[in-house]
This record gives C-alpha cells, structure tokens and sequence, in this order.
C-alpha cells in the first residue's frame, strides 16, 4: 500500500523535472518516506567511515531490487547510482530510478559498458560519489556473485577511494520476483575504505579482491 501511494505521484513529478539534483532529492525523500510509513527496520553502523571530503566509489552486495532505494535513503551523503537498463525499463520505477542514477548500464553491450565506465569516471572527477554493485545481477539463491571491475578500474583511475559496503536484510524485505514487501531487519554497515592509488591491471584486479574479500568478511559474520 505504501508503495502504491508514494511511487506513482512520485513518478508524475519526475516527469516535469529536468534538473539531476531536483530530481535526486525527489527519489531520495520518497524512500526515506517507505522506509518511515513501512516500519521497516534499518541499522546504519559506521556511517563515520565515510570521507568527509571528495567524491568516493561505494560498493555494494546486491541481493534484491530494494537495495538501491534502501541505501539512498539510508546513507549519510548524496550518492547517484549506476543502474542496470531492465530496471530502467519498468514503467514506474524506470523514471524513479533515471532520477536517481548517474547513468543506465547494459551489461550485455560492450559500448554500453565501455560507455559507463568513462562517465563513472567524469562523475567521480568531477566530485560526485557513485554507488555501484559490481556483482552486476542478484542471485537467485542470494550468494554473492564475482565482482566486476569496473567501478574499480574507474576509481583507481580517478584515485578516488573505494568504500566497501555490507548489505543485509533486502532480499527478505522483498523477496524475488515480488512486489510486496514483507517484515524485514536491515543491516547496512560501512566498511574501512580502501585507496585507490594503482590504475594498472594488477592494481585495479587488487583493489577488487580487497573489496570482495572485505564484504565476504563482513556477511559471514552475520551468518
């Protein structure tokens, strides 16, 4: 019910917005909303880690649609993501989620991926921070799927700092192939950031197992 109420007048605003910022703060008021009306129950720890200055690449598990409106809404800084182009396509929450997204990725297309990756790069020079979910997809029994290096090949290429982010809770909240949410516990944790200094192909392949193996860590203590 509460998804029916906010999203589709959301959705009509979003329409009539032409500037990124604006509508950012839409989409990002309306999920804090969901989370409120909801009672969903979220625990931000470590929100401290953040930097406090400069753009940052934040990394994140991805275990179900809800993932991305979650850590928007629960985050302590303006953060754009990168969405994959099915979501983008939805008729109501394509226009919420061009709002919020720095760009629309197509894995399958190798333009469209060379495409993301330098506008992931301008966006974090320009001192924007980007959220992004290297696994790519979900998983259809939740495990966490090899990360992509993209956003680490942009971060390091950049020397912005990447921020590992653990993410649990989501799937339960909504679970696969449904619309509906369900009572959930939500735990967001930041992890310590990693540098980004070494833009070569050791380097780039190094700081994506330092974020890999820091999330595993993290998720294996919950379990």
């Amino acid at each position: 019910m509460v998804l029916a109420l906010l999203l589709p007048p959301l959705r009509l605003r979003l329409l009539f917005v032409r500037d990124e910022r604006h509508a950012y703060q839409l989409v990002r008021r309306c999920a804090r909303r969901v989370v409120m009306l909801s009672g969903i129950q979220v625990r931000v720890s470590h929100a401290e880690r953040m930097p406090d200055a400069g753009a940052s690449m934040l990394v994140s598990n991805h275990v179900s649609v809800a993932d991305a409106a979650l850590l928007v809404a629960m985050l302590p800084c303006d953060v754009r993501f990168v969405a994959n182009h099915i979501y983008a396509q939805y008729p109501i929450l394509g226009p919420i989620i061009r709002g919020a997204s720095a760009n629309i990725v197509n894995r399958s297309s190798w333009r469209s991926r060379a495409d993301s990756g330098q506008a992931m790069q301008d966006a974090l020079a320009s001192g924007r921070s980007l959220l992004v979910f290297p696994e790519g997809t979900t998983s259809d029994l939740g495990e966490m799927l090899p990360f992509r290096s993209g956003a680490f090949r942009a971060a390091a290429r950049t020397g912005r700092p990447i921020v590992p982010i653990a993410l649990t809770g989501t799937r339960e909240l909504m679970p696969a192939n449904s619309w509906l949410l369900a009572p959930a516990s939500i735990a967001i944790e930041v992890l310590p950031p990693i540098a980004a200094t070494d833009p070569t192909r050791d380097g780039i392949s190094t700081l994506t197992e330092q974020a890999t193996d820091a999330i595993r860590a993290a998720l294996a203590l919950r379990s």
